[in-house]
């Protein structure tokens, strides 16, 4: 019997059925075995089934779009702490820093966890009631730069720990790096900044194995990169990377990248 990959994120890394109408993208079917079918394309592999075949392991997916470190987290120390002996390889995917995750009975499009939008404007779909929390929240500047950056290496060096205690090989790397919304429309354009200089004061940043995270230290200021960076995309080289000119989720050729990224690091 095959060993297993277990690949845990975003949308970067889950396979789903999307249609993009106007600018505005829905996600019709959360599992689509391994691939993406976008509009009317042809369907294309994602990068956790291209890297599973060329190191001929079982994938075991777990992630699901929308998820913010939290879900990230919980999802594969609860997998890999039951069924690490069946495991080869983990490699965890990390979201953007402030989003926010709540385990609860209403998030059934995420299995049992609501993805919370921490703009100032909720995200479309959430379940009643949930958009007034979204927006006591900003309120209060929460979550922020300290919340993020610190939450985000806190379950690193969990992790990290965890693994090394399970005799589990692992790898981290990052998917994206959102921008801070300080009003509708508004971004703050110190934000990077901001984070790459959190990161550098946080007691973790030493603590973190940089030979099992891929990008490390993720932010472009500090000469690191995430999934995003892998796949820049533009106009002069006709998005080549991306879905489409308005969705920034990697395409058939983003993915190929992307594997290809993943094997050169491991």
């Amino acid at each position: 019997m095959k060993k297993e990959l277990v690949v845990i994120g975003c949308s970067f890394s889950h396979d789903y059925v999307v249609k993009e109408i106007d600018g505005y993208r829905e996600v019709t079917s959360f599992s689509n075995n391994g691939y993406i079918t976008y509009n009317d394309l042809e369907p294309f592999k994602i990068w956790p089934t291209i890297v599973a075949e060329r190191l001929n392991l079982k994938l075991v997916n777990l992630s699901m779009s929308g998820s913010g470190n939290e879900r990230i987290f919980s999802k594969v120390l609860d997998y890999v702490s039951k069924n690490h002996k069946k495991i080869s390889k983990v490699i965890v995917q990390w979201s953007g820093i402030l989003r926010l995750d709540l385990e609860t009975l209403y998030g059934l499009r995420l299995l049992g966890w609501q993805h919370l939008n921490p703009s100032n404007i909720p995200e479309h779909g959430h379940p009643e009631g949930f958009d007034q929390v979204v927006k006591d929240l900003a309120k209060k500047s929460w979550p922020n730069v300290t919340s993020g950056i610190n939450g985000w290496l806190r379950r690193v060096y969990a992790l990290q720990n965890v693994f090394t205690q399970l005799n589990v090989d692992y790898h981290f790397v990052t998917g994206l790096t959102e921008e801070k919304e300080i009003s509708p429309g508004v971004f703050d354009e110190n934000w990077y900044t901001k984070c790459a200089d959190a990161l550098l004061k946080s007691q973790y940043f030493d603590l973190i194995d940089k030979e099992k995270y891929i990008g490390w230290p993720v932010w472009e200021d500090l000469d690191g990169f995430c999934f995003q960076d892998i796949i820049h995309s533009h106009e002069e080289n006709n998005w080549k990377y991306w879905c489409s000119q308005t969705d920034g989720h990697p395409n058939k050729l983003g993915h190929e990248k992307i594997a290809e990224t993943i094997l050169n690091e491991i």
